[in-house]
Order: structure tokens, then sequence, then C-alpha cells
């Protein structure tokens, strides 16, 4: 919420884990894919290097902290996803806007540093650079996402 662009996984209803034991994760996986209306064959599943680890020792071997694969689904881990959510997301379900990198160049800007020295540039003698990068994305077909929230398993 409050995010631009939201989450992949905006508007989904998700799948609630069922328990902490390697047993509920089975169920729990298992009822991800029966929800999933994507498509398996590109199919992505996307979790927290914590969730990779409990995967595995929940008996998906071919899962781990670096990612690997569950069921035959890819698994990508990411420090960037919250603990407790397991995503399976269909890729050629999800459209994606990439207008590239804008560069901007100032010599009299006047910044503020990290812990509150302010810099003029010019007075200085300095340049600064400014790199924005704009990207969108939206879920161009319903079901391309699921997803499993509160697993602490």
């Amino acid at each position: 919420p409050g995010e631009s662009p939201a989450s992949v996984t905006n508007g989904v209803v998700p799948i609630t884990a069922s328990g902490a034991t390697a047993d509920a994760l089975k169920t729990d996986v298992r009822a991800l894919i029966k929800s999933f209306q994507g498509d398996l064959e590109t199919a992505v599943l996307v979790g927290s290097p914590a969730m990779g680890v409990r995967l595995h020792l929940a008996g998906y071997e071919g899962a781990g902290a670096m990612g690997g694969e569950v069921l035959g689904i890819p698994l990508v881990t990411s420090s960037a996803v919250p603990d407790g959510l397991l995503v399976l997301i269909d890729p050629s379900g999800i459209l994606l806007a990439d207008d590239g990198v804008l560069m901007d160049l100032s010599e009299q800007s006047t910044l503020t540093m990290e812990g509150g020295e302010v810099v003029a540039l010019w007075s200085e003698n300095l340049a600064a650079i400014k790199a924005t990068r704009i990207v969108n994305w939206l879920t161009s077909r319903d079901g391309s996402v699921a997803y499993i929230t509160g697993a602490d398993w």
C-alpha cells in the first residue's frame, strides 16, 4: 500500500499458511500451485533466503538459501522479499515498461550531505550527477500471481 508501482501481489487474495510444520509447508505449496492460474511451464517461485532454507529442510532438496527449484519450478531468493512470503509468478503475465536511465548534471546545486553538511557545488568547483531509472509493471492476466503469507514453517 502506498507504493508506486504496487507489488505484483497487490490485489491478489493470499493463501494463509496453515501451520508451522514441514507437512503444513507441503500442504501450503500444493494449495499455492492449485490456486495458480498462470503457466507453470514459465512460472517462478520467489521467496527470502530463509524461505529457501525452510523449503530445503521440509524435503524440497533442490531448494536452498541461494534459490534452486521446488517441484521443477525455479526458486529465486532475495533478501528484499519479506520473510514468511512465498510467491508464484508467471512472468509472461506481467507487463514491464522500462524507460531507461535519465541522467542530469548540475554544477549549481546545493546538496545536503549525509551528516547534515551543506555543500554549494558552484563555490567548491564541483559537479553532481543524478541518475533516475523509471520502471513500471502491471499484471496483465488475472491468476498470473499467487502467494502464501504468514509462513513460519
